[in-house]
């Protein structure tokens, strides 16, 4: 794939022999250097400063940088969620700006760039430039390169206990790299495709905000029946009724694991929490499939129906466009004949993100956490004429189809930006 969005990535394929990449800039034609990674990097743990003793963490300013920090805020950090004090630092020393940290510890295979002075916390080990490599290595470049090191990280580590890192190994990792000037090409290049995956993840990220602003203002809040804001050509007051009265409400469950007869070669989609994370909201297949001995005499749950989660993790919901099944922390809504006319499920699937939020609220305390079914049932849900909602679901719907083109372009320069780093980097 080539992509007018990384202009910086003008390369030719090569067939270079010696130390070099497949992918290279046509400019450069000098083999690659290669060193030891404890030969280019100072290396020392992280740490947690305690946490009883509030001197330590108490209107704290220094960024002190975890794994969540990576997760919310990507690869290149300026800044942390949790700070401490100068109390907190050993020996009066934090690790310096343009230090790499590398997960060793527990959750193998992230790292990131810090560009402030810093601390992070033990599962991470802070690789610092060596003075002698100073004008040898570009840190933005090895970002990048960190990548390939993340891969090597997940698969050698060393078994029993705390799962880890195999450090010894680690330390004498040969990490190839060329000149100053070709590291600084390759990293602007690969630098540019993650400005443009950036760009476009916050274009959904306002899209997603958008959204949200649009469902409060046309759908009513929970115990009212008008909405702060209608499309112009409707005026008549919307009806209401029970929520009971409106569907059918029957708990999924899951065929017993340990009888193979209902999973081998299934077929027939049986939805779980994993299929909304992974496949959004609206869903036609499902990640696992059971046969037909493993449906209850009830039969199949109809097309067209909500799973809503009740159970575990609240404030979940996905339409089900597929006869099919689901796990027992889902319960199904199928509307009853009685509004087949007069509720448009694709508006109740938009409408239904104001009920996780109420969902969420009002759970049963003691034992498994779950929604208060009895309210839920006698839920007062407002709706308007099937023309109406038909307005207020495509107005919805088509915001949701600009969040999946925005989000498949993202998946798109991901997978150039990971193809050009297979090529322009040395395999190690």
């Amino acid at each position: 794939m080539r992509s007018d969005m990384a202009k910086g990535c003008d390369t030719k394929w090569i067939g270079g022999k010696g130390l070099v990449p497949v992918l290279r800039f046509p400019e450069f034609k000098k083999e690659w250097e290669i060193d030891m990674m404890q030969s280019m990097f100072d290396m020392k743990n992280g740490y947690t400063p305690s946490k009883s003793n509030s001197e330590y963490w108490n209107d704290g300013t220094i960024p002190w940088f975890r794994l969540e920090d990576i997760r919310k805020n990507g690869h290149i950090l300026s800044d942390s969620i949790q700070h401490v004090t100068p109390q907190a630092i050993k020996n009066s020393s934090l690790f310096p700006a343009y230090s790499i940290i590398v997960a060793t510890t527990a959750t193998i295979g992230e790292h990131a760039l810090i560009i402030v002075d810093s601390l992070a916390n033990q599962r991470f080990t802070f690789l610092t430039k060596r003075k002698s490599f100073e004008d040898k290595i570009d840190m933005m470049y090895f970002h990048h390169y960190m990548f390939v090191i993340d891969e090597w990280c997940k698969k050698n580590t060393n078994s029993g206990g705390l799962i880890s890192v195999n450090m010894p190994a680690f330390k004498q990792l040969l990490i190839p790299f060329p000149s100053p000037d070709e590291q600084s090409k390759i990293a602007g290049c690969l630098s540019s495709i993650d400005e443009e995956i950036n760009a476009m993840k916050e274009k959904v990220e306002e899209l997603k905000t958008h959204k949200k602003g649009l469902v409060q203002k046309l759908f009513p809040i929970i115990g009212k029946f008008l909405p702060e804001v209608r499309f112009h050509d409707f005026s008549t007051n919307w009806e209401v009724d029970f929520m009971q009265n409106i569907f059918d409400m029957k708990n999924g469950y899951t065929p017993s694991k340990s009888n193979p007869e209902y999973w081998n070669d299934g077929t027939i989609p049986w939805f779980r929490m994993d299929d909304i994370r992974k496949n959004g909201h609206i869903l036609s297949d499902s990640i696992q499939h059971v046969t037909p001995q493993a449906i209850k005499n009830s039969g199949l749950f109809p097309a067209y129906s909500i799973i809503v989660a009740t159970t575990a993790t609240i404030g979940e919901h996905a339409l089900i466009i597929v006869d099919s099944l689901a796990n027992q922390r889902f319960t199904f809504l199928t509307k009853r004949k009685s509004f087949e006319d007069k509720i448009d499920m694709m508006y109740f699937h938009h409408y239904m993100f104001v009920i996780d939020e109420w969902c969420k609220k009002n759970t049963n305390s003691g034992g498994l956490i779950s929604v208060n079914m009895p309210a839920f049932k006698q839920l007062l849900i407002p709706f308007p004429s099937p023309d109406e909602q038909s307005k207020i679901a495509g107005c919805l719907s088509s915001i949701d189809e600009l969040i999946s083109l925005y989000e498949g372009k993202v998946i798109l320069l991901e997978q150039h930006k990971k193809g050009l780093m297979q090529q322009l980097f040395l395999k190690l």
